[in-house]
């Protein structure tokens, strides 16, 4: 069984009843939600629980050592009954705080900027280190914040045009970087450790023609229509009937950029389109280290008509009377990514995850 801790305030929380905690690639923050009934203190002895978890409080969750959350309480809920003590707890990583408040820079204009450092300016404030591990890409030129936007929506633009993912790196810090291209070393395999699986084809959001419009300053050498009329197209060769999507760019955009933009519009779609989710009894891999958000792992199931290498977008992690398990949500690689990677056993397998 996986130790588990939950360090509020500098106490230490254990004799966990429940526990459900989530890490996404979608999700800017982590979060979590756990029952506890007894609790340690700093000098190790019993103490009340209450009024020591209040709303508000930095927390940090561990698993197995591994912190997987650091962040604050949202929210607290006592429970009792004649035969019943005990507290449901909430709260989420650091960069929930993105998600919730505004941008309130006093101006809206961000010049010659990269990526990571117009992260840093919004992510400054709230004291939320950013890292990249990916090409920041050329400066933006001339970059508009949106007045009245969230912060997480400002920097969403941003990854949309740099086609980057911005994620939780559990400790409290925003990265930005790739879809992943590491390999776990545990397989999901039918029959020896997947305990639930569930495959979901839905192409409601695929279009046969993605088309992107933008603009960009000009110059002396300049047109009105060089400026004012670039677009870019990806066809998806999957949606056979008539079904076009017209998006337009985040920011300035040539036409190679539309396209790009298109590209990546069509890419990530397709991937999304084609979701396995797979139950697990644990929350280790076999060589004891946790599941882990954009890995690829290999995924073998006759049933599931699946036989890939899939991209875990998610990992959620729950405890209750019946256990421990992890459900990870798995999606084709390109889900992530402009360049449309294909996993090697593309052939092998059902035509819906590999299509």
């Amino acid at each position: 069984m996986s130790e588990i801790l939950l360090v509020i305030d500098g106490n230490r929380y254990a004799g966990w009843k429940a526990i459900d905690t989530t890490i996404s690639m979608e999700n800017l923050s982590g979060q979590f939600a756990a029952t506890i009934s007894d609790v340690i203190g700093k000098d190790n002895k019993p103490i009340r629980a209450l009024p020591t978890i209040r709303p508000g409080l930095a927390c940090e969750v561990y698993i197995n050592n591994q912190v997987i959350i650091t962040g604050y309480v949202d929210k607290v809920m006592p429970v009792i009954s004649p035969d019943n003590h005990s507290i449901v707890v909430q709260g989420r990583d650091k960069t929930g705080d993105l998600v919730d408040c505004s941008m309130t820079q006093s101006t809206n204009q961000l010049k010659n900027l990269t990526i990571d450092q117009i992260v840093k300016r919004i992510c400054d404030p709230f004291s939320i280190p950013v890292s990249i591990d990916a090409d920041a890409g050329e400066p933006f030129t001339n970059f508009l914040v949106e007045q009245g936007s969230s912060c997480f929506e400002t920097i969403q633009k941003l990854c949309y045009m740099r086609q980057m993912l911005a994620i939780s790196n559990g400790r409290g810090g925003l990265k930005l970087t790739k879809s992943g291209t590491e390999k776990l070393g545990t397989d999901l395999i039918e029959g020896f450790n997947i305990k639930f699986g569930e495959a979901s084809y839905d192409f409601s959001e695929r279009f046969s023609d993605y088309y992107c419009k933008g603009q960009r300053q000009g110059d002396d050498s300049s047109t009105p229509e060089t400026v004012a009329s670039n677009v870019g197209h990806q066809n998806d060769p999957v949606v056979t009937r008539y079904r076009p999507l017209l998006v337009i760019a985040e920011g300035q955009a040539d036409t190679q950029t539309c396209t790009q933009r298109a590209k990546w519009e069509a890419a990530i779609r397709k991937g999304k389109s084609r979701r396995l989710t797979i139950t697990v009894t644990g929350w280790s891999q076999q060589n004891g280290q946790i599941w882990e958000i954009n890995k690829l792992v290999n995924v073998r199931s006759e049933l599931l008509g699946v036989n890939d290498t899939l991209l875990i977008s998610q990992v959620n992690f729950k405890l209750d009377e019946n256990g421990e398990i992890a459900i990870l949500t798995l999606t084709p690689p390109e889900a992530f990514t402009l360049d449309g990677r294909q996993s090697p056993d593309k052939g092998k397998s059902n035509p819906y995850i590999s299509g």
